[in-house]
């Protein structure tokens, strides 16, 4: 790629020039705000803090185990 004092670019392959055309940007998106109050759908949402994927490795195979058993 090559850009003359001018301002005009050229783009060579192999010592070929080739086509080019600048393409626009990507339109920004916008934002959501995030609701209070969530049903667990939304993308923002977590587990809460007693939930099972909050508790370590170890106890959760403990617990699996657990309910092998009975």
């Amino acid at each position: 790629m090559r850009e003359a004092a001018s301002g005009v670019i050229e783009i060579r392959y192999r010592g070929r020039l080739m086509r080019w055309s600048e393409i626009p940007a990507p339109t920004p998106k916008p934002r959501v705000a995030a609701t209070g109050a969530g049903t667990g759908s939304s993308p923002l949402s977590r587990p809460s803090g007693d939930h099972p994927w909050r508790r370590g490795y170890l106890e959760r195979q403990q617990r699996a185990a657990e309910l092998a058993r009975a």
